[in-house]
């Protein structure tokens, strides 16, 4: 899973809360959670998901990736530079966490960040509560009606009227939306103004 803002993705969280899976409690269970540089105590809070429903938390991972996050002040993508030396890590880091997880290694292999404590407990749920809100996406002028926002949203949330983007409110804030749109159109209120995009990976 992605880690947003220093935690588990909302609806992964409802997800764990409510899904029932034949065999998960004599499975062991594992996490791989991409960041754009450190997760804070995310892991932990896993743990507890996952120990609330009866099921055998084992290992957890971090996998450093290219800066996604655009919504918050002094957040933006990663220069090319930075982007590829993130990328140019990535086989190894995911080969050493495959088999940790083919040993089933008890680790907490993460990159927890300066001050994981405030960031988890007191960042993350006002992220949640007051930063999740889909209201202030729009489309500007630039928006040319592909239409691929809609194709690209994993909670099919945004439908097209009139050939302009619309979102509803089961939003997730993954920027899928912001990050695919060919013609950068597609805005977070004035979050976005300067902010860059996710630069398509390179063969």
């Amino acid at each position: 899973m992605p880690c947003h803002s220093w935690g588990m993705p909302k609806w992964v969280k409802k997800l764990l809360r409510h899904i029932n899976l034949t065999g998960a409690e004599t499975c062991r269970h594992h996490l791989v959670m991409t960041c754009g540089d450190d997760i804070g105590l995310a892991h932990i809070q896993w743990r507890k998901s996952i120990t609330r429903r009866g099921w055998k938390p084992i290992g957890t991972y971090s996998v450093t990736m290219p800066n996604t996050y655009v919504t918050l002040p002094g957040f933006d993508t990663d220069s090319a530079t930075v982007t590829q030396q993130k990328l140019d890590r990535m086989p190894e880091r995911i080969s050493r966490i495959w088999h940790s997880i083919k040993c089933n290694t008890r680790v907490d292999d993460v990159t927890r960040g300066s001050k994981p404590w405030l960031k988890t407990n007191i960042v993350y749920p006002l992220f949640m509560q007051f930063l999740t809100s889909p209201k202030p996406f729009h489309a500007t002028d630039q928006c040319i009606g592909c239409g691929k926002c809609s194709r690209i949203c994993p909670l099919s949330n945004i439908a097209m009227h009139n050939n302009k983007p619309q979102w509803s409110h089961n939003c997730t804030l993954c920027l899928g939306c912001y990050h695919a749109c060919p013609t950068h159109a597609i805005a977070y209120g004035k979050a976005t103004l300067s902010k860059g995009q996710k630069q398509p990976i390179q063969p």
